[in-house]
């Protein structure tokens, strides 16, 4: 479920912090209000796009887990204040809405607002990469969707929030070895 005058964009054969670069500069120059931002392999309940709306938030992610194989790790982590590391959030001591500090971006929707009021680039995988601001290797290696969430929480001081209602499927690719283990393909 969609709602009335939702447009489609598709971005393939880019690297995931390019695409989603384009797409954000593109979706804005058209005049999009909010970005909802879908991976290929993750598949939204249909009420999880209205259901996100609903909530005003301007930073809002639905829930899903990631491609571990033995493992329940959602896509969602939590800052200690001691140690500055990610921690995995507990999906069974979370319901409804909580706020987190970083979110994978298969299931995000962000308003406009929040792009309009951060300098590009708005995503950067930094895995032997050269980082924009000083043109050297950027240490720690951190996702495109890391490098975004922190600057949100550190630059604006805005809010993550993520519905742990709205569960999504994330499809992984999988091979079962001669002794029949299965082994889950990462892409």
């Amino acid at each position: 479920q969609m709602p009335p005058g939702t447009a489609i964009l598709t971005i393939a054969g880019q690297p995931i912090d390019i695409a989603r670069e384009n797409m954000v500069r593109d979706n804005l120059a058209k005049g999009a209000e909010w970005l909802l931002f879908i991976d290929s392999d993750t598949y939204l309940p249909k009420d999880a796009v209205m259901r996100m709306l609903a909530t005003g938030f301007p930073f809002i992610s639905g829930l899903y887990f990631a491609k571990k194989p033995g493992m329940k790790l959602p896509c969602a982590w939590v800052k200690n204040k001691d140690d500055g590391k990610y921690w995995t959030i507990n999906p069974k001591e979370n319901k409804g809405l909580i706020e987190v500090d970083a979110v994978g971006m298969g299931c995000c929707l962000i308003h406009r607002s929040i792009f309009d009021r951060l300098k590009q680039p708005w995503f950067f995988w930094s895995h032997d990469r050269y980082c924009p601001e000083t043109n050297e290797l950027y240490q720690p290696p951190f996702s495109e969707d890391f490098y975004f969430c922190a600057r949100v929480r550190n630059e604006l001081k805005e809010n993550i929030i993520l519905d742990m209602d709205p569960r999504c499927r994330h499809e992984a690719v999988c091979d079962i070895d001669e002794e029949g283990n299965i082994e889950v393909s990462q892409g």
